[in-house]
């Protein structure tokens, strides 16, 4: 069991890592990621710095780490795969994090839960 846990933490570690260095490349094209990292990109302080990228700090992470650790939460919480419990965890995650339930926030609830559940979600609760 001991293992099983240490891997689920090494998966979640790895994750928000890599979300918080890839923010470096996120919405960039090839020419784009060639021309700002001609080395490749290997560290925090790497990041180029334009409009999107300077909302965050060096080595934090965006919204898909925000997106997994609500995943994370509802599994635990239910001991298994609720959609509906994952989509409420996302709403009140978009709630707490912009105060208000955005259209785009839906957009990536229903492409992770299903359209349904977002539904339900959106406008039961």
């Amino acid at each position: 069991e001991r293992e099983v846990i240490d891997r689920f933490r090494g998966c979640i570690y790895g994750q928000a890592i890599g979300d918080a260095l890839g923010l470096g490349t996120e919405f960039m094209t090839d020419d784009d990621i060639a021309w700002k990292y001609p080395h490749g990109l290997q560290h925090y302080k790497q990041i180029y710095q334009d409009r999107h990228r300077k909302r965050w700090k060096i080595g934090d992470w965006t919204d898909d780490t925000d997106m997994m650790l609500c995943i994370v939460d509802a599994v635990i919480e239910d001991k298994g795969v609720n959609f509906y419990n994952i989509a409420r965890h996302f709403k009140d995650w978009a709630m707490a994090f912009y105060g208000y339930y955005s259209v785009v926030v839906q957009i990536d609830v229903a492409y992770v839960v299903g359209a349904e559940h977002a539904k339900l979600v959106a406008f039961r609760d």
